[in-house]
């Protein structure tokens, strides 16, 4: 297999490799100051090879630069003196990027610095990072990145109305979000359609927002009542790069029996209304009880302000019913601030707002909870994300996934796997692992089991066995295994690891399948009362039963119902909706022992959630005051006491926060982010009975193999 091209990030990775350094030296305690600088700086992140390929439009950088003579260590976090600067510049395009930058004393005392996003052109970029202090003395690092033009075609991830709306006004525009910037040729009449029951076409205007990745479909008559209308975007839409849509994407819409008159109304608010432990990160958020016209919602509509009404730079974005304002860096700590909307924001009918909207919240303050330590990068796997973890009893074992090649520049499935000991900080790696991402994976007491996932032709059912102690996969039986598929949902019941709903190439389903590990051989599931067909659900095992909720129905609605099944009996019961969540798709679910934990969603536009207790068939809904920012979660672990979020993703990237959940008393409480890894998602989280491993991911712009080990 070809040799990966291995990157480390984050705050850690700088620290422990900032070891070979000669700048580093000297203790952190006792504020006693750092010995004499040696003016070095060294750019360790996405890589230390001084070279760099990417197909992203940004890249950001992270390492260590000298420490100035006047620095002190008085904790983790030291202090440094006034006129000490680190800048990065792009000679390519002469793009001077943001650079944060700290004392770092945990393990060696050194400057960590980080650069925003950095824009990038086609071809090569020559980067040069400079660390300068008061008394003129500089050090410097270059990399060359270069941007190869990428091959990923751009996907669909918003509409308004949404899939399946009804009661859409009669002169409503059609909107819909691309995942990128798009050719602005290729968005027209022809590529981008709306058709009436009778296949016929509704006369249109289309136009094309750059900014916003938005292109929108304005009919020249006014249409029907009651009436249902099928909108398609074709393949014949291509992005920037030239990459066209994978399929054509369809989705219905049904008008109302009336005008519209009525003003569209806020339903939730993120950070709540109120809060006082707001995280200093993430989105701030509002949604609506309809779709709303994504053209009105931007800067002049949608606004935050900080300490002394002083306004916050940020990206507003509009998804599926909610607005987000997202803050171009981090908001201080133990302030408060405004967010508000105003009446330029409109449904699709032309209703505004009915008056100014405004509320307030305040950031949390304190270190937080819980303590960090890096994982070891020596001897690491090949940085990936969208693999698979499990905890072995003593080791964490990492399989599959995605990870870059730079030779046939793109990404592969990869077979590699590796095991972690947290206790000897060691790795092991081999190849030999099914190569496919985002596949199931479980312990079952002796053996690894998965199954499933992405390969490179589309979904795939590879199934395998592995055994730690032999150091062996051994295939699954595959007779009566479900059908291809992904954003299906999996639980291990102790005896069996069950298979259920999912997307097969467009086909959604609402069936599955129980495999036994005992036997190697998989059993058909009843059919009778199952949940609807759905994709990108969760599921938990309670001891007794498989409880499935949520994902996207065949229409492209979100769902929010659910059901229990019990394999004693092959039997499915329906769950009451009453106070259940609202509707959501790659949410989080856990099992605490007595209660179902919903939380999070595929768009990053909440942060509410649920608690279904199977024994009063009731819902209970999460605290909302003092959780993280809205995100996709990722991973959610049980720890016995607290259901733990860290990381996730939200529309403007990943994150590096997050907090625990008390399901008892109902409460938040935020993390510290001392020592935390790098913000990433799609990364691993395994619970070994005292801590949690984090490991792997999707940083900014960049695959992960370094981690964290946090003892809440």
């Amino acid at each position: 297999m070809t040799t990966l091209f291995r990157r480390a990030l984050g705050f850690v990775a700088t620290i422990v490799m900032g070891l070979i350094l000669a700048s580093c030296g000297g203790g952190g305690d006792g504020g006693d100051a750092p010995p004499p600088p040696t003016y070095s700086l060294w750019i360790a992140s996405p890589t230390d090879a001084g070279t760099y390929q990417t197909e992203d439009t940004t890249v950001s950088l992270s390492g260590s630069s000298f420490v100035p003579t006047g620095a002190s260590c008085t904790g983790i976090v030291g202090t440094l003196p006034a006129g000490y600067q680190v800048t990065a510049y792009n000679a390519a395009n002469g793009v001077s990027a943001y650079t944060t930058f700290y004392l770092g004393c945990l393990l060696q005392v050194n400057v960590i610095w980080h650069t925003a996003p950095i824009p990038l052109v086609l071809g090569s970029n020559t980067i040069t990072v400079t660390a300068t202090d008061s008394s003129g003395n500089t050090a410097h690092d270059t990399i060359v990145v270069t941007r190869v033009a990428e091959t990923t075609p751009p996907t669909v991830v918003s509409t308004a109305p949404i899939a399946g709306a009804t009661d859409v006004a009669v002169n409503a525009a059609v909107t819909v979000t691309f995942s990128e910037a798009m050719d602005v040729a290729t968005i027209n009449p022809a590529t981008i359609t709306l058709k009436d029951s009778q296949n016929s076409p509704v006369a249109a205007s289309v136009s094309y927002d750059a900014t916003n990745r938005q292109a929108r479909l304005t009919p020249s008559i006014q249409l029907a009542y009651s009436a249902t209308y099928t909108a398609t975007v074709s393949t014949g839409v291509h992005d920037a790069s030239g990459n066209a849509l994978a399929a054509d994407y369809a989705f219905s819409l049904t008008t109302g029996a009336s005008n519209d008159f009525v003003a569209p109304v806020v339903q939730s608010v993120s950070p709540a209304s109120g809060s006082t432990c707001a995280a200093a990160s993430g989105a701030v958020t509002a949604s609506f009880d309809e779709d709303i016209d994504p053209a009105t919602v931007n800067g002049g509509s949608f606004s935050l302000t900080g300490p002394g009404n002083s306004a916050v730079s940020g990206t507003v974005a509009y998804l599926n019913r909610t607005a987000s304002f997202t803050p171009g860096s981090a908001l201080l700590e133990g302030s408060t601030y405004t967010a508000g909307l105003t009446t330029a924001i409109a449904d699709l009918a032309g209703n505004h707002l009915a008056s100014p909207y405004q509320w307030t919240f305040t950031t949390a303050t304190g270190a937080g909870v819980g303590s960090w330590l890096p994982t070891s990068t020596s001897g690491v796997p090949s940085a990936r994300y969208g693999h698979a973890a499990v905890w072995a009893g003593s080791e964490m074992i990492v399989t599959g996934g995605l990870a870059w090649d730079p030779v046939l520049n793109q990404y592969l499935h990869t077979g590699q796997y590796g095991r972690y000991n947290p206790t000897t900080e060691t790795w092991k790696t081999a190849e030999g692992a099914p190569a496919a991402g985002y596949q199931t994976a479980f312990w079952t007491g002796s053996h690894m089991l998965v199954w499933g996932g992405s390969g490179p032709a589309g979904p795939v059912t590879a199934g395998a066995r592995y055994d730690p102690t032999a150091d062996a996969w051994t295939p699954m039986a595959t007779t009566g295994q479900p059908s291809p598929r992904y954003g299906y949902a999996a639980v291990w019941t102790g005896e069996e690891m069950i298979i259920w709903g999912g997307n097969d190439n467009g086909t959604l389903q609402a069936n599955g399948a129980r495999y036994d590990r005992d036997t190697d051989t998989w059993q058909a599931m009843s059919t009778a009362n199952a949940p609807s067909a759905r994709f990108y659900h969760t599921a938990v095992w309670t001891g007794t039963e498989m409880i499935v909720w949520g994902g996207v129905g065949s229409t492209g609605m979100f769902l929010g119902d659910g059901a229990r099944y019990n394999p004693r009996t092959d039997t499915w019961t329906p769950i009451s909706n009453v106070g259940a969540p609202s509707a959501r798709w790659g949410h989080a679910a856990a099992w605490s022992g007595t209660r179902m934990f919903i939380w999070g969603e595929m768009n990053g536009n909440t942060n509410t959630g649920g608690l279904y207790n199977p024994a009063t068939n009731s819902w209970t809904p999460t605290d909302s005051l003092c959780a993280p920012s809205g995100r996709r979660p990722g991973n959610i672990v049980w720890t016995g006491s607290r259901m733990i979020v860290w990381g996730g993703a939200t529309p403007s990237g990943p994150l590096d926060d997050g907090s625990e959940y008390d399901p008892v008393a109902n409460i938040w409480n935020r993390i510290t982010s001392t020592g935390s890894p790098s913000a990433r998602s799609e990364h691993t989280a395994v619970w070994t009975g005292s801590k949690v491993i984090y490991w792997g991911g999707s940083g900014y712009g960049t695959e992960l193999n370094t981690g964290g080990v946090l003892t809440p």
